[in-house]
C-alpha cells in the first residue's frame, strides 16, 4: 500500500470500485453452472487488480486503489470498460475522492459516500435486449440469444453472449466443488439453499481508519468466511454458485443443512475471535472488538430441485435478511429458514411468521432447538394439525375454544405429549399452559429437518 502512495506522488487520489447489483448479475441466468460462473469472472477481476501496485485490496467485487490526480480519471474509465468486458456487460461503479494523509479517516468517509451516489446512479447494465423479431436467450430469458447452447439436450435452443461466457467460465471453474450438479445433489427430489452474509459488517468497515487497516480488514474477512465455508462443506455434495468476500450461495442436501448451518455459524465465529486475538494486526483495538464479534446471518430454503435455481437463491436471500434483522437485537450468528411445498410460495415474497414461532433462531441455541423439535417427533404427526389452525393467538379462523380443548384432551392422554411439555418446561396440567406452550409452526418445520437428517443417516 505504501507502494501505491508512493507512486501517486504528490496528489493521491482513492478510487474505489464495487461491483453493482452482485446479486442480479450472478443469478441472470437460471443455470447453476452460469452462477457459478459469473462469480468466476468476478473473481478474475478481482485477481487482475490484486496484481496491480496501485490497489490497497481487492475482493468480492470491490476495490481500492491510491493512483496520482493525473490518473485518476483514465483509471476510473478503464475499470468500468474492463470489467464491463470481463463480465459480458457486468456494470462497476467508480468513485473518487482526494487523499490526504493527515486526514485518512474523512478521506475514506467522503469516498464511502461518494461510492454510495455512484451506485445509485449506475447505468443499466450493457447487453443487447431481444427485440420483437430476435429469439430470446434460453437460459436468461431476457438477452438476444446469439450462440447455440452448450448443454448437451439443449436441441435448438440458443443462448446469449453473456450467459455463454458465464457457462464456459462455470465449466472451467467446477474444481471448487469436485463437478456435482443441482441434480446429482437433490435428496428425494428437493434441495437445500443457503444464503449467508456477514452480520454488521457496514459498521466494521466503516470504523477502520486508515487504508492498511482497510486492506488488512477486508483479506481478515474473507478469509474467515473461506475458512468457515471450508469446515462446514468438507466432503458433503454441494454447488456453490458464490463463496467469495463475506457472501455465500449453496445448494446442499437438505439432510446436509442443519450440520452445515451449525458448523458455518459457529465456524465463523471461532475464526473471527481467533484473528481478532492477535497481536500482529495493524488494528485499533474497538475493530479488534468488533471482529472477535463478527457473526453470519444464513437463510435457507428447501424445496423443489426442479423450481428455478436463480428463484430459490433469492428466496433463500429474504430469509437471510430475516435472520440478519435478528442480529441488530441480538448477538451472534443467526438462522432463518422455511420448507416450501410448491412454487407458487416463491411468489409470495418473504414468509409471514404466526404468532410465537421462534423463527430466526441463534446459531449457538439451534442444538437445543433441534432437541427440542425431535423430542416432538415422538407425538404422533396426525395429532400436529390442530397445531397450525384455529388456537388463540393462530390468526385462524374456527371454533378456538374446542380446538384448544381438543389439544388439552389429547396432552392428558398421552405420555409423549406429556414428556415433550415437560422437556421444554411446561406445565402440562395447567390447562392454560398447554396451549400457551404449544409446538409452533417453526418447531415443527424443524422437526421435518430433523427427519430429513436422520432419513440420509438410516
Amino acid at each position: 500500500m505504501a507502494r501505491a502512495i508512493e507512486r501517486a506522488k504528490s496528489e493521491p487520489w482513492l478510487v474505489a470500485s464495487d461491483a453493482n447489483a452482485i446479486q442480479e448479475f450472478v443469478l441472470a441466468s437460471s443455470r447453476p453452472i452460469a452462477m457459478q460462473g459469473a462469480s468466476a469472472l468476478i473473481e478474475e477481476t478481482d485477481r487482475a487488480l490484486c496484481a496491480d501496485p496501485a490497489t490497497v485490496f481487492a475482493g468480492g467485487g470491490r476495490a481500492l486503489q491510491v493512483v496520482s490526480g493525473a490518473e485518476r480519471q483514465q483509471r476510473a474509465e478503464s475499470l468500468v470498460a474492463n470489467f464491463r468486458h470481463a463480465t459480458g456487460g457486468g456494470v462497476l461503479s467508480v468513485a473518487l475522492a482526494p487523499y490526504d494523509a493527515t486526514q485518512p479517516e474523512q478521506s475514506l468517509a467522503w469516498l464511502r459516500q461518494r461510492l454510495t451516489i455512484a451506485k445509485d446512479m449506475a447505468p443499466a447494465p450493457d447487453f443487447g435486449l431481444a427485440g420483437p423479431g430476435d429469439r430470446q436467450c434460453t437460459d436468461c430469458g431476457v438477452r438476444r440469444a446469439e450462440h447455440p447452447s452448450p448443454r448437451p439436450d439443449a436441441g435448438e435452443d440458443r443462448i446469449c453472449s453473456r450467459c455463454l461466457k458465464s457457462v464456459r467460465a462455470g465449466q472451467k471453474d467446477r474444481r471448487r466443488d469436485e463437478g456435482w450438479t443441482i441434480d446429482e445433489v437433490a435428496e428425494q427430489s428437493k434441495i437445500a439453499v443457503v444464503s449467508a452474509d456477514g452480520n454488521n459488517l457496514g459498521a466494521f468497515f466503516a470504523g477502520l481508519p486508515s487504508l492498511v487497516a482497510q486492506a488488512v480488514g477486508s483479506e481478515l474477512v474473507t478469509k474467515i468466511f473461506e475458512r468457515a465455508h471450508g469446515d462446514a462443506a468438507p466432503g458433503n455434495p454441494h454447488v456453490a454458485p458464490i463463496t467469495g468476500g463475506d457472501d455465500i450461495r449453496v445448494f446442499l442436501r437438505p439432510s446436509d443443512l442443519l450440520g452445515y448451518v451449525q458448523k458455518l455459524g459457529s465456524a465463523v465465529e471461532r475464526h473471527a475471535r481467533a484473528e481478532a486475538g492477535r497481536r500482529d494486526l495493524p488494528l485499533p483495538d474497538d475493530a479488534m472488538g468488533r471482529l472477535g464479534k463478527l457473526s453470519i446471518g444464513i437463510g435457507a430454503v428447501v424445496a423443489d430441485h426442479h423450481l428455478p435455481a436463480y428463484r430459490l437463491i433469492e428466496f433463500a436471500h429474504l430469509l437471510e435478511q430475516s435472520a440478519k434483522r435478528k442480529s441488530r437485537t441480538t448477538a451472534g450468528s443467526t438462522f432463518d429458514f422455511a420448507i416450501l411445498t410448491s412454487g407458487d410460495e416463491l411468489l409470495q415474497g418473504r414468509p409471514t411468521r404466526s404468532a410465537g414461532d421462534r423463527r430466526p433462531y441463534l446459531v449457538s441455541q439451534l442444538a437445543a432447538e433441534t432437541e427440542r423439535a425431535s423430542a416432538l417427533l415422538r407425538v404422533p404427526r396426525s395429532q400436529w394439525s390442530i397445531l397450525d389452525d384455529g388456537l388463540p393467538g393462530s390468526g385462524a379462523s374456527g371454533d378456538e375454544a374446542e380446538l384448544a380443548n381438543l389439544l388439552r384432551y389429547q396432552v392428558s392422554r398421552n405420555e409423549d405429549w406429556q414428556r415433550w411439555y415437560t422437556s421444554c418446561g411446561v406445565e402440562w396440567r395447567n390447562p392454560g399452559e398447554v396451549v400457551r406452550g404449544r409446538p409452533d409452526r417453526g418447531t415443527m418445520a424443524l422437526a421435518s429437518l430433523v427427519l430429513m437428517a436422520r432419513g440420509s443417516a438410516a
